[in-house]
């Protein structure tokens, strides 16, 4: 932490409000999921840049680098209650499959997980859309994008470990490798 301390302090980063995802986006997201066959690129509902994971189910309001460590920390020492809720059962198959469409979502560690699939006229799968955390929070125009621009990140090894730690805080889905090119004329 303390080093994490460090680094924002160096880079300049300043909290930025938090805008999560949660299940009341749940219909319009699948909306739009199904509107759009590249939706899942880049999501975004309207203006919004939704963010999800560990953060943005703390419900702080704003995080930098150390508020999103410390939701991580947290986070991780709460998910005995996930064993729980996952116990208490939901519809059956025959109830999800009467309709013909659905879809289902998760608030997995790394944050909101949505499927949605459309059963054919055979009653299997016709097509099937995802969204995974990681597009939420690191598309061109994302929360870890949003965070990064401005930032003073330093010089060679250093300026790519801050900028990966900052990845880390976001907890993506892939392995996250920096790469530190200098501008043309800077």
């Amino acid at each position: 932490m303390a080093e994490a301390m460090a680094d924002e302090f160096f880079m300049g980063l300043r909290p930025r409000r938090i805008d999560p995802l949660t299940a009341s986006d749940d219909p319009l997201v699948v909306d739009l999921l199904w509107a759009d066959k590249t939706f899942s690129r880049a999501p975004r509902i309207g203006e919004r840049r939704a963010e999800t994971g560990a953060a943005a189910r703390a419900g702080i309001g704003s995080a930098a680098l150390t508020g999103r460590l410390a939701a991580r920390e947290a986070d991780m020492m709460g998910t005995g209650g996930v064993l729980q809720w996952l116990l208490k059962g939901g519809p059956s198959l025959e109830e999800l499959c009467a309709r013909g469409d659905g879809f289902a979502a998760v608030e997995s560690a790394r944050g909101r997980l949505l499927h949605a699939c459309k059963l054919d006229g055979s009653g299997r799968i016709g097509d099937y859309r995802i969204v995974a955390p990681t597009e939420w929070n690191f598309h061109e125009d994302g929360p870890f994008a949003r965070l990064l621009i401005g930032a003073k990140i330093g010089e060679g090894a250093e300026a790519k470990r801050r900028v990966e730690r900052l990845a880390f805080v976001f907890d993506p889905c892939i392995k996250a490798e920096a790469e530190i090119l200098e501008a043309v004329d800077a």
